[in-house]
């Protein structure tokens, strides 16, 4: 049984607060890739910040892992979050087009951060967009996806989007306006979940996309590695290695990172 919750993993004895995870993939992402998306980010013409983009791409990345729907896996001593990397996506696309109305700039910014968001586990088999959007099975994920998101709590979104925006410019009008995703999102029939998955077929902005993607994987990946998470793919900690050694210098500036603890 968990010890607590919401968690980012749970496998091994090992329990990881979602909150201590979500905190230090964001100050590790935006710490690392900030040059790097300033360069990415004027070649596709966007004037946005960019600590500020990679700091929401890599706080809100697995916002859907808060889902009782996961619960039921602390049983067994391992939950696997089928699937959490749609339901993030959905609720900060969900979100972008609600602020649209307010504010067209961010509005495409979390647009694009869905997009990001929803491949961050592309790597894995029938994970990626391309294999989930597939008219074959869509029908199914949709409807599996809306249980998830049924079994979010509002005021357990509330209270750690209140923590991981507090710092961010428009705080108080993303906060807002994700809530009112999810309660919108859990109002759609899974036939209309599956139509708004499909904006998640990337094409124009694909390399802006990659890119962003790119970052969130590294950093990710390089936080679960520090709760001594293993990958059990016998790739993962190979590449983790690898990123440890190129980004020796750059981490070393990034330590107060792993300092970060949520709430």
């Amino acid at each position: 049984m968990c010890k607590s919750w919401p968690l980012a993993y749970v496998g091994d004895g090992i329990e990881e607060p979602l909150p201590d995870h979500l905190l230090r993939t964001a100050c590790l992402t935006s710490c690392l890739f900030k040059g790097n998306a300033e360069v990415l980010l004027k070649r596709w013409g966007r004037k946005w910040d960019s600590e500020q983009i990679l700091w929401l791409l890599g706080f809100l990345h697995d916002i859907g892992k808060i889902s009782n729907a996961y619960r039921e896996g602390c049983r067994s001593g391992r939950v696997s979050f089928s699937l959490h990397e749609y339901v993030s996506s959905l609720i900060v696309y969900k979100s972008g087009d609600i602020l649209l109305e307010r504010d067209v700039d961010l509005g495409d910014q979390l647009k694009v951060l869905a997009n990001a968001i929803v491949r961050h586990h592309s790597a894995m088999i029938d994970r990626d967009p391309v294999s989930i959007l597939r008219s074959s099975i869509l029908g199914k994920v949709a409807s599996s996806i809306s249980k998830v998101l049924g079994s979010i709590e509002e005021g357990v979104l509330e209270s750690i989007l209140v923590e991981g925006l507090k710092e961010v410019r428009h705080e108080s009008l993303l906060r807002n306006s994700m809530l009112q995703a999810l309660r919108e999102l859990k109002q759609l029939p899974h036939t209309r979940l599956g139509q708004l998955m499909s904006n998640f077929r990337v094409k124009g902005e694909l390399w802006l996309v990659s890119g962003l993607t790119g970052f969130l994987v590294v950093a990710d990946n390089i936080v679960a590695n520090s709760a001594r998470r293993i990958g059990d793919d016998g790739f993962t900690p190979i590449y983790i290695s690898l990123w440890i050694r190129e980004l020796k210098d750059k981490l070393s500036r990034c330590y107060y990172c792993f300092e970060v603890v949520g709430f």
